[in-house]
């Protein structure tokens, strides 16, 4: 089954050397399928890239230069930015060549795509095209795959987590009619991982003594994410210091991709302990309503409301998890009015015992690991300890 990309899929690691990458070629190499590179997507993701590393590079010139002349026993050298143009022309060398063994078909001409199919599809509001009729670079990509598959007369495999494609977990209904009104075989699949799964041999499950025996391997990278996880719900909270509780095996897939080559899924329920200190203030010194439509949205802050409304206590846990800040204040927030508006700011040290559940996948060769990635770490409960 030959294999079209949308552009998000490049996007997510431009270097096409990632697990996911890695098996999708196996894949083509095994099967003697094809990648599918369509000019559209071509140009999109060089263009992406571009920004992305102006961006990218522009940042780390600003931390470098603040770090440089801290550095002993001579100050390091000054930073020397990229060179674009010639970075995206790796890049478009790399799509054409993406890895040995992988044959590709570059679909460079697309002149005979309709403009009117293209308009038209967004003038009456068809998937892939939103319903404001944004999105024709979908519609083109989108009838760039189907074009293929009728001019080839193969197999094809079209990945894209635009939502244009889907309707919930499905594949949109007008997107499946296109498919049988042309009468080609096209799968559409919403991530490379969901490919692979659907087109290697059964799975068997991990074995739990062995998935066990792992986690040394991945240990840093769960506790990092970990880390950005508790981050993103106790945004004003500093972590002073982190302590594994427990990281126990709950389930995972064993999958043959390529003779010799295996990829486990695994999940693992961790517990972590955080030791932190969070910036707060005690709002329940302020006086008189707060009606201001400039304190909307401002956590912890209500619309409309009292003096007995900012005085309770406010958590960025309480949504679901019964956490609880101490000592009867908010988290301190930088707001145009500055501190005296706010009362004097406090610091508070706590720990919370995080747990969750941490997805990894794991590349092995001929049975030894290769590669890991740790996917995510789903907080499932927070608890504040007194």
């Amino acid at each position: 089954m030959d294999v079209v990309l949308d552009s998000n899929a490049y996007v997510s690691n431009y270097r096409m050397e990632n697990i996911s990458f890695k098996n999708l070629f196996d894949y083509l190499e095994k099967t003697g399928s094809s990648l599918v590179l369509l000019r559209i997507v071509e140009e999109e993701v060089v263009a992406k890239f571009g920004r992305a590393l102006k961006k990218r590079s522009k940042e780390a010139a600003e931390a470098w230069r603040e770090y440089r002349p801290l550095h002993f026993p001579e100050q390091l050298p000054a930073f020397v930015k990229p060179d674009i143009e010639d970075q995206k022309e790796q890049l478009r060398a790399k799509l054409i060549n993406p890895a040995a063994g992988v044959k590709l078909v570059h679909v460079a001409d697309s002149s005979n795509m309709s403009i009117a199919d293209v308009y038209m599809r967004g003038v009456l509001r068809m998937r892939p095209a939103r319903d404001d009729g944004e999105e024709l670079r979908d519609v083109i990509v989108w009838l760039g795959a189907l074009d293929y598959a009728n001019k080839s007369k193969r197999d094809v495999a079209f990945i894209s987590d635009d939502s244009g494609f889907w309707l919930g977990d499905a594949v949109h209904p007008q997107i499946q009619k296109d498919i049988d009104d042309q009468g080609v075989s096209v799968r559409v699949y919403r991530t490379t991982d969901h490919f692979i799964e659907e087109n290697s041999p059964q799975p068997k499950p991990a074995e739990a003594a062995w998935a066990t025996a792992t986690t040394p391997e991945f240990q840093p990278e769960v506790m990092a994410a970990a880390e950005r996880a508790f981050k993103q719900i106790m945004w004003t909270t500093s972590i002073k210091s982190a302590s594994l509780l427990a990281f126990q095996f709950k389930e995972g897939r064993m999958y043959e991709v390529a003779p010799d080559v295996q990829v486990a899924e695994l999940s693992f329920a961790i517990e972590i302990l955080f030791d932190t200190v969070t910036m707060m203030v005690n709002l329940s010194t302020l006086a008189g309503p707060i009606n201001a439509p400039e304190y909307s949205g401002l956590a912890g802050i209500r619309p409309a409301g009292s003096r007995q409304d900012v005085g309770q206590v406010f958590s960025p846990l309480s949504a679901g998890s019964g956490g609880q800040i101490p000592g009867g204040f908010r988290p301190w927030v930088n707001t145009p009015w500055g501190e005296s508006e706010w009362g004097q700011p406090t610091t508070v040290e706590a720990k919370y015992a995080v747990s969750g559940t941490a997805r990894v996948s794991v590349r092995l060769i001929k049975g030894k690991i290769s590669e890991k990635e740790v996917h995510d770490f789903q907080i499932e409960k927070v608890e504040l300890l007194q």
